[in-house]
């Protein structure tokens, strides 16, 4: 039985063609973090934050009824929005995932992609829908629009062994250009030669048939847990915590070709060094 929660329910539509799915999240966003809360350092107790005014009263606390929401037009100036102008704005929730083109996977690129779930059919004896799309695809992504929270979303499915994977994508407003970052426009267009044939020698050396993420843990996550683990066992036995020491800083090496050579080193791999140039012979002139 799967421990998966049902984010949502919806219907995946290509054309006439509509197959009932059932959407959960691809990841879980509190694995990679440690929640804590703030205390008063004096007495261990919780702390409630409370909202005040800068223009005004700054010790008095303002309640919820108290709160508009603005926006900032120009420095200092703002207009008000109201919760009902807002909802006014709010799409249908349909949560109709409607394809309307189709595209190869490889224009899909990570800048592009929010967030990602699984697709799954609401009932296994009655997704031929799901199998066909699925089958269909084929290293092609359908990209499509999704009512969903009020609001429209952009989305692309792709196939992914015997499922399908809804990534909601970014819209073109908010994905910046390369170019943009200050720096770039003046590097070289390419590396030294003897460089380039070194670092390809050190990635052959660490290349692996396939991506496992099993072999990276989330070490600062791993590390804190140890640390709470300690502070509650000593809590509880009266002892004094017992913390992991912090490992060893990392040797920098400065020089390209000493770090490439050192990596090199590392991982017993033979690399011919450049070829020196050979001066060109002087040509002999005779006299006449």
């Amino acid at each position: 039985m799967s421990n998966l929660k049902r984010a949502w329910a919806g219907t995946l539509k290509l054309g006439f063609v509509t197959q009932p799915v059932s959407v959960y999240s691809a990841s879980d966003s509190k694995a990679a973090k440690v929640a804590f809360n703030q205390l008063h350092s004096e007495c261990g107790g919780r702390i409630n934050q409370v909202t005040v005014c800068r223009a005004c009263d700054a010790a008095k606390a303002l309640d919820k009824s108290d709160i508009s929401r603005g926006f900032e037009y120009e420095k200092g100036q703002y207009v008000t929005i109201s919760d009902a102008e807002l909802d006014d704005c709010k799409v249908e929730n349909t949560k109709v995932i409607d394809l309307k083109e189709f595209v190869p996977v490889t224009d899909l690129s990570p800048l592009m992609i929010e967030s990602s779930a699984f697709i799954a059919p609401q009932v296994s004896d009655m997704a031929e829908a799901y199998v066909l799309i699925r089958e269909a695809l084929d290293g092609q992504a359908g990209i499509g629009t999704l009512n969903h929270s009020n609001k429209e979303k952009l989305v692309a499915i792709v196939a992914s062994g015997k499922g399908l994977i809804l990534h909601t994508l970014r819209h073109a407003s908010e994905i910046r250009d390369v170019l943009a970052v200050p720096l770039l426009d003046k590097l070289p267009e390419t590396a030294d030669a003897a460089t380039v044939t070194m670092m390809k020698a050190l990635m052959a050396s660490m290349q692996s048939p396939a991506l496992d993420l099993e072999k990276y843990p989330n070490t600062y996550v791993e590390n804190v847990q140890a640390v709470i683990a300690a502070k509650v066992l000593a809590k509880a036995t009266g002892t004094e915590a017992v913390i992991v020491p912090k490992a060893e800083p990392v040797k920098v090496v400065s020089n390209l070709a000493a770090m490439l050579e050192a990596s090199l080193a590392a991982k017993n791999v033979p690399v011919e060094a450049p070829k020196a140039k050979k001066p060109r012979a002087k040509k002999l002139e005779v006299a006449a």
